[in-house]
């Protein structure tokens, strides 16, 4: 086991997250940081867990070209 120190603030803001989302403080920082609940977690989806499933999906990509326009996904020559 670990333990972390961290400021009275944010114990306070941790706290008050996770019983938002009706979990442990365990449960809700495990899910930040690694992404996934914690075995025997609650099981009902929650904005937070779209948002991190959402997330998860996200790849790293250059952006799109400034004069980017409908001619480049759908040529011409159809």
């Amino acid at each position: 086991m670990i333990s972390i120190e961290l400021d009275d603030r944010t114990a306070t803001e941790l706290q008050d997250a996770a019983k938002a989302l009706g979990m442990s403080v365990e449960a809700f920082v495990r899910l930040r940081v690694l992404g996934k609940p914690s075995v025997g977690a609650k099981s009902e989806p929650n904005d937070f867990d779209f948002e991190a499933e959402f997330d998860a999906l996200a790849i790293s990509a250059p952006p799109l070209p400034t004069d980017f326009s409908r001619e480049h996904i759908y040529p011409d020559d159809y």
